[in-house]
């Protein structure tokens, strides 16, 4: 066989080459080819034969065509561009508003110990630096959602082909195209219309925001922002939501379901669909494995976790329902409408501790009450026979947050013993002694007051005992100040606030009854009266011209005590001899003095008569109390104050109170004025210590403190009860009565059931507080006086009683009287 050598070799002989034949032609092309394992081919050329040439037509017009084709298509590429350019990237958002962004982020209102009382707002969020979210968190995010992120500039092309390719090849959509980036473009700027445009417009702004804002910038926005189901919005309240805890305190596998609800956060969340949460948590601790941030240990062992959760609302950690809402309200009126959603964090004055105990005391107060009054019969009666399960009829029957649904499983009529069960299961006992207060209930066809099938209300004693209880009717309220501050320490608006929304604290207009008293006695004492002045306790008749009757008041006890002195009338209240002060003082000249005090004289004024004496003008408890302060601090004004700071979402101060200062002389703008002189001050605090020692509010004794001072307070037909009390710190008002007012009963007054509520805060309120009493002025002396005139005794005259005076108002010496002493020397 001839081999066939290479074109430049010697033995090698070539036809002559036509310089016009292209490499198209055929004998150019087949006089190159050889074939070593072949003979020789040998071509004959026929004289005067053309060269044949392949048709070229064809492919010229496709060349064209596709010079055409790129060339109009490169236009109409330059066209978009310079159109997009020039009208529609004008109007593209500025990415720097992200360095401003103001999410909604809801309003938290805190006690002043930072304990949270509510949150309002329609999104849950709480927006953290990407220093606090937790390395795991974000690795299980860039795991699931954009592995690339640290690398790509905001579009992943990768991701992008990756996708495509997927897409011709499958039909369907896989994830890689859209990164971290593109989601915050999009979030933020755009809307969720699919368009051509719209993803356009996210891929420039996604090559915006990396060309201005930091990594960690970014994807602590996406962190933030991005919507994870049942009204959460971003990570950190995420995982309030769903596992009741903050970030740092998530495991990894509960990092995981986080990071996977981005894709679906309402069919992929753990409440919602627990498999399908398990499902995408395993694909995100897969990707997380083969990315190298966890071992396969960590992976096995967080897969092996079983998926627990609920939906969790704010943890509130101090019960001030009422507060809350009278936060939120001077948030709207200060912030306007988006207060709600400024992420706004109000710190008030209250003290988490004393605000759990002021209605845990309103609570043990009014149910008491009920116990004094008798027993009203059960919620329902069942028939028990066999079952096991509280019946779904009653199951929807209201349970207030103080007292317990019960159901009688037994009952022993000779021993009054009684087995229950609560709505949760929980078996219960109650001795004879837990329900003897409803001995006295009858009804037709009941053979005891308790009997099997009985539903009941049941109030828990301690941590095992509980008692029969009933829901209450009457309703009570607490107030609770800081006198030299104004800050409120602690305020109740009623018993079962989640039901009962009227805040009988701040919203309920009531008349203070004997409560007012002493600020009549305080004016008094400024127009020359004494606490020896010698009052005459007897009936007054006068006529009425509104009533075109005779108006004929009478003392609580219904008795005369004739010439008092003023302190004892003070002491025991009695309702003659204030009548008689306020139309000797006149009536006008007390409305002067009141004014000059700060107190609201409106309603006084139009009243205009001798029972304004009694405390017929309404007021609030949290104005009572805020007009009492004055009796405390040493006379002067400070009016009580809830908000002590607000901040905004970035921890900027927008508001800090200023609460007046007190001081002897003028301290400048914010000084609190002097409204009492000091003298003044001094003898009916001193009076009203009196009250508390041997008087109506003696039952605060229990307390066993000498620094103690109050008045108590019972309106006409017991309709209103009150007391208010203080000791040179904190002032603390309590009522208690019916929305709509009727007789609370005889036996009720200020002592008995208002009293007891105030002892019962007041105990945690004092404790570790040093019982220091009230400071005497100068110009206080003591001097002996007759009890019974109320004139002063010399230094040789036997007998007598100490009482305090303001040197520069003293009363008259005793003159001597014959009979006395005759009297005296024979019995």
């Amino acid at each position: 066989m001839e081999r066939i050598l290479p074109p430049n070799n010697k033995n090698t002989t070539h036809a002559p080459r036509d310089k016009k034949h292209s490499l198209f032609d055929d004998e150019f092309v087949m006089s190159e080819m050889h074939d070593v394992d072949t003979a020789p081919v040998t071509h004959k050329k026929v004289a005067n034969e053309k060269p044949q040439r392949a048709p070229r037509t064809w492919i010229k017009i496709t060349l064209w065509s596709g010079l055409i084709v790129t060339i109009i298509g490169t236009a109409l590429v330059a066209f978009a561009a310079f159109n997009y350019w020039t009208n529609v990237y004008p109007t593209l958002p500025s990415v720097s508003e992200l360095k401003t962004i103001q999410m909604q982020v809801p309003l938290r209102i805190y006690t002043a110990d930072n304990k949270l009382i509510a949150e309002y707002g329609e999104k849950k969020r709480i927006p953290l630096s990407y220093e606090q979210f937790p390395p795991q968190m974000i690795q299980a995010i860039l795991a699931a959602e954009d592995d690339r992120f640290f690398e790509h500039p905001g579009v992943d092309y990768q991701g992008i082909v990756r996708a495509a390719i997927e897409l011709v090849r499958t039909g369907h959509k896989s994830q890689g195209g859209s990164t971290i980036t593109m989601q915050v473009a999009r979030n933020f700027f755009l809307s969720p219309e699919k368009s051509f445009m719209r993803k356009i417009n996210e891929i420039v702004l996604s090559l915006k925001i990396e060309s201005e804002l930091s990594k960690e910038e970014i994807i602590a926005l996406y962190l933030n922002k991005i919507f994870l189901g049942h009204r959460s919005y971003g990570f950190a309240a995420a995982a309030q939501t769903y596992f009741g805890r903050s970030l740092d305190q998530l495991t990894l596998d509960e990092f995981a379901i986080l990071a996977g609800l981005p894709k679906a956060p309402s069919t992929l969340n753990p409440v919602t669909n627990p498999e399908a949460a398990k499902n995408r948590r395993d694909y995100v601790l897969r990707r997380m494995t083969e990315l190298g941030y966890i071992t396969e240990e960590m992976r096995l062992e967080a897969q092996a976790k079983p998926i627990e959760s609920e939906v969790h609302t704010a943890t509130i950690e101090a019960h001030a329902e009422h507060v809350a809402e009278m936060v939120r309200q001077w948030a709207v009126e200060r912030y306007g409408d988006t207060a709600l959603e400024q992420g706004l964090k109000i710190t008030t004055t209250l003290r988490a501790d004393l605000q759990t105990q002021a209605q845990t005391a309103i609570n043990t107060g009014v149910l008491a009450y009920e116990r004094r009054h008798g027993y009203r019969g059960p919620v329902a009666v069942l028939d028990v026979v066999g079952q096991q399960q509280w019946p779904v009829s009653v199951k929807d029957i209201y349970e207030p947050d103080a007292i317990k649904l019960a159901l009688i499983t037994n009952w022993d009529d000779k021993t009054k013993l009684a087995n229950a069960k609560l709505k949760d299961g929980t078996l219960i006992t109650l001795d004879a002694k837990a329900s003897e207060w409803a001995r006295n209930y009858k009804e037709p066809k009941r053979k005891s007051y308790l009997q099997i099938g009985d539903v009941i209300y049941v109030e828990p004693v301690d941590n095992q005992n509980y008692r029969l209880a009933q829901e209450p009717r009457i309703q009570a309220a607490l107030a609770s100040v800081d006198s030299k501050t104004g800050a409120i320490l602690a305020l109740s608006g009623g018993y079962d606030a989640s039901r009962n929304q009227f805040n009988h604290a701040t919203q309920a207009r009531r008349q203070p009854g004997s409560s007012f008293k002493p600020f009549l006695y305080t004016a008094a004492l400024d127009k020359g009266y004494t606490p020896a002045t010698i009052i005459n306790d007897a009936p007054i008749s006068q006529y009425d011209e509104y009533s075109e009757d005779y108006w004929r008041p009478e003392n609580y006890t219904g008795k005369f005590g004739g010439p008092t002195r003023m302190r004892v009338a003070l002491i025991h209240s009695l309702n003659l001899v204030s009548i008689r002060i306020m139309q000797d003082i006149g009536i006008d000249y007390f409305l002067a003095y009141a004014k000059g005090l700060g107190l609201d004289t409106k309603e006084m004024e139009s009243i205009h008569n001798l029972s304004i004496a009694l405390g017929t003008a309404s007021t609030t408890v949290l104005e009572h109390v805020g007009n009492y302060t004055m009796f405390s601090n040493g006379g002067y004004r400070v009016p009580p104050y809830l908000i002590e700071k607000v901040t905004d979402a970035k921890d900027a101060v927008l508001f800090q109170a200023a609460p007046p200062r007190l001081c002897d002389t003028d301290c400048g703008e914010n000084t609190a004025p002097r409204v009492i002189k000091p003298t003044t001050h001094y003898l009916v605090t001193n009076m009203m210590q009196d009250v508390v020692r041997m008087g109506t509010g003696h039952g605060a004794m229990v307390l066993k403190r000498n620094d103690l001072a109050g008045k108590t307070g019972t309106t006409n037909d017991m309709k209103d009860t009150w007391f208010m009390g203080f000791n040179p710190d904190i002032v603390t008002g309590v009522w208690m009565g019916f929305d709509q007012p009727v007789n609370m009963g005889k036996q009720e007054s200020g002592g008995t059931s208002a009293l007891p509520i105030w002892v019962d805060y007041m105990r945690l309120a004092l404790k570790n507080k040093p019982d220091i009493g009230f400071a005497k002025p100068e110009g206080i002396v003591s001097r002996r006086i007759d009890a019974t005139t109320g004139a002063l005794l010399t230094d040789d005259t036997p007998g007598g009683i100490s009482e305090v005076f303001d040197q520069d108002n003293l009363p008259a010496v005793a003159t001597p009287d014959p009979l006395r002493e005759l009297q005296h020397e024979l019995f």
